[in-house]
């Protein structure tokens, strides 16, 4: 083998005592990083004391039979499947719902306190003894009439017929109802008068009499029937009778201050 050869694969000195210098340093430079990841290593093992190694097992004895659990093929397409379904739902925007619908269902369970429960259960109550009293009086069977009602407008009808009725039992005072009372005990006691009763009688009596003789007049009778009924000494008895009853009745209307109406 030549020189020339021999030089050209056998580096020089100067050349091997730059690339062992370049190593030094390179060695000084990663030592500070080598001696915390050493420092780190120590602390580590120092601090597995008896208590933390019993936390660490405690730890990691649910998260293996987590992982037991994922393990099965079943629970692992459970997993899978739920991950999709989450995934369409944040996509979708349906997330957000949901969060703020277990938002607003926790704060109405946290505001659930011993008061409003106890007023929820006694509407409850009052509720259920509701129904079963509409479920008593079959009150299905109304409901056609009730809807013919509305439809028709009627129950506006009696609505406003309620009210006046109403309103007018509110105004029924004492005084008032004192009042009426005395009115109606005047007229039962004048219609239980026997001259009024006989009175009524008499003409009652002559109503039935005169439509018993219209039917057997003719239904066009001329002058020569009304001057035959003048003639009549009864018939001019009853229109003296009509006139001196027309005169008296006139007088006691009247006063001698007026009018008494």
């Amino acid at each position: 083998m030549s020189m020339q050869n021999k030089e050209l694969r056998e580096p020089d000195l100067p050349t091997m005592m730059q690339a062992g210098s370049n190593s030094i340093d390179g060695l000084r430079n990663h030592a500070e990083t080598l001696s915390e990841v050493a420092g780190a290593i120590q602390a580590y093992k120092d601090s597995q004391t008896d208590p933390m190694i019993e936390r660490m097992a405690a730890i990691m004895e649910p998260l293996t039979a987590l992982a037991d659990q994922v393990a099965k093929p079943e629970v692992f397409q459970a997993v899978q499947q739920s991950v999709r379904t989450l995934t369409e739902l944040y996509q979708s925007g349906s997330l957000n719902d949901l969060k703020e619908v277990a938002l607003f269902i926790s704060a109405a369970k946290n505001s659930m306190g011993d008061s409003v429960i106890a007023r929820m259960a006694a509407n409850m109550e009052t509720m259920m003894a509701l129904l079963d009293e509409l479920a008593k009086a079959d009150l299905m069977r109304a409901m056609p009439a009730i809807e013919e009602l509305i439809n028709s407008g009627s129950l506006e009808v009696l609505t406003q017929m309620a009210t006046f009725l109403g309103s007018t039992t509110h105004a029924f005072t004492d005084s008032i109802v004192e009042r009426m009372l005395s009115m109606f005990e005047n007229l039962v006691s004048r219609l239980m008068n026997p001259q009024i009763q006989d009175l009524i009688g008499a003409a009652v009596e002559s109503a039935q009499e005169a439509m018993a003789e219209m039917k057997d007049q003719p239904k066009k009778a001329g002058l020569p029937a009304l001057w035959k009924a003048a003639r009549d000494p009864e018939v001019r008895q009853s229109l003296l009778f009509v006139m001196s009853f027309a005169r008296h009745f006139h007088q006691s209307l009247y006063s001698e201050n007026g009018p008494k109406l």
